[in-house]
């Protein structure tokens, strides 16, 4: 299901089934955008005891030995913990290696997964709406927040 939000409208994400906890996840594909899709979770998510996380996937090309650096885990903290700063929101941060992006979204996310992706008003599809029409289509509920 792909749900697409604006700034003037917002639907809401589905309810979680049995009684389990609402996960938004924030997929971080650029840091503004990050940032602008965690206060529209955040108002989404408003009293609904919903978890909000940033995921972001960082992609370890072949010839390099699949060892994670730590460098980029120092980094993707302290950009975490800016943006928490900056939006001053509740949130948790997820950093997932892998050897490409497919691969790292399909072991992060959980089956039917509620994720939000920010893009850009561009006339051409973008990266992210491309992204976001594959996990739509593996069966994620998708919210594209046009930024």
């Amino acid at each position: 299901m792909l749900r697409e939000l604006s700034n003037e409208t917002a639907g809401a994400p589905p309810r979680p089934s049995h009684g389990h906890r609402l996960e938004l996840v924030v997929l971080e594909t650029d840091a503004t955008l990050a940032a602008a899709v965690l206060v529209r979770a955040h108002h989404l998510a408003a009293g609904l005891d919903a978890r909000i996380t940033i995921l972001s996937v960082c992609v370890l090309p072949y010839p390099l030995p699949f060892v994670p650096p730590a460098e980029a885990a120092r980094q993707f903290r302290h950009r975490l913990e800016k943006l928490a700063a900056e939006t001053g929101l509740p949130c948790r941060g997820r950093l997932v290696f892998a050897r490409d992006l497919s691969q790292g979204l399909a072991s992060a996310l959980r089956p039917r997964s509620t994720v939000m992706i920010g893009v850009r008003p561009r006339w051409w599809p973008t990266h992210e709406e491309r992204l976001a029409r594959r996990l739509a289509a593996a069966g994620h509920y998708i919210a594209i927040v046009r930024v």
